[in-house]
């Protein structure tokens, strides 16, 4: 399987064969976003929750990506729009 990361400003985003893994460069809310390309995203924070949405569009993982506060976009982007979620036991 092949690996491609990039690294910018606000973070590195990962790419596993079709799935897009984001771990943001300073977050104290969200430790990594990995999206699955049938729309499922799992959201990994960094109280240790793990929390998996479904039908999420790539625009929301960009929206996150490119914000300065990776936190503050993922509760506009994600909690606020009332994707469908639940609680993943790791």
């Amino acid at each position: 399987m092949k690996v491609i990361t990039f690294n910018n400003e606000n973070g590195k985003l990962t790419f596993v064969g079709d799935d897009l893994r984001y771990t943001p460069n300073e977050s104290s809310m969200l430790k990594q976003v990995a999206r699955h390309s049938d729309g499922t995203m799992f959201a990994y924070f960094t109280n240790g929750a793990t929390y998996r949405y479904k039908a999420v569009p790539f625009s929301a993982l960009v929206a996150i990506m490119s914000s300065d506060s990776a936190g503050k976009a993922f509760n506009e982007v994600i909690k606020k729009a009332g994707y469908e979620y639940e609680k993943v036991k790791l």
